[in-house]
């Protein structure tokens, strides 16, 4: 008989790894995460800051970022590796660029997006001992709830405890609420600030919005 047991796809998880045979998992120390929401107009700009070092390596080595977007729809609208911001090449000419950087040592930075909901970029030097920031941005939508709210999860889950975690959201019009596993729910009228210590994030973090009472509601048409 045939074997009818569905095969199970897996599941796109954050991972900021290093290594080409093994993937070992990039010591990440710090992490702050901000929400800037506009619920009249459904819309939420995400900006990811995560500081990494290779602490394991002595020399130069490559990361490989994969991060998860809240939705498919979501749009990444800026990548920038310390004081390195990426600009969009197509992918053959990414490559030999990307190549000829290396050559002279310098920083490199090459992107794609896949499968939809899904963004991953590689990065390098990473140098021994020496912090790089990573700074992600993107634009996506706050989407309606059954409660009346607005809600988004970012999909971000450290495989290992983060010694500093700061989520913070700020809202143009209405009041937001932060939800991150390690911290009690954060409300606030128009800003909100959630701190943890040795954070992994399981769940993400979502953020929870209300407008504010007469303020312009987006409008579509069918």
């Amino acid at each position: 008989p045939k074997d009818r047991t569905k095969t199970r796809l897996p599941t796109m998880t954050f991972s900021l790894t290093y290594g080409e045979e093994h993937k070992h998992p990039l010591n990440i120390t710090r992490s702050d995460i901000h929400f800037e929401a506009i619920p009249s107009q459904r819309l939420c700009l995400i900006t990811l800051r995560l500081t990494v070092v290779n602490d394991a390596i002595a020399q130069d080595i490559e990361g490989a970022l994969r991060f998860p977007l809240p939705d498919s729809d979501a749009t990444i609208c800026g990548f920038q590796l310390g004081e390195d911001t990426a600009v969009s090449l197509p992918k053959t000419k990414a490559a030999a660029v990307a190549y000829k950087e290396r050559e002279k040592g310098r920083a490199v930075a090459t992107a794609a997006s896949v499968q939809g909901a899904v963004y991953e970029t590689t990065l390098f030097p990473l140098k021994y001992n020496e912090p790089k920031e990573l700074t992600l941005t993107c634009f996506t939508a706050l989407k309606g709830q059954a409660d009346g709210t607005l809600a988004l999860t970012l999909p971000v889950t450290f495989a290992l405890p983060v010694p500093h975690v700061t989520v913070r959201a700020n809202a143009l019009d209405g009041a937001l609420t932060i939800e991150a596993a390690g911290a009690l729910p954060q409300t606030g009228a128009a800003a909100a600030e959630a701190r943890l210590a040795a954070a992994s994030l399981p769940g993400g973090v979502t953020l929870r919005a209300v407008p504010a009472a007469g303020a312009p509601q987006v409008v579509s048409a069918a």
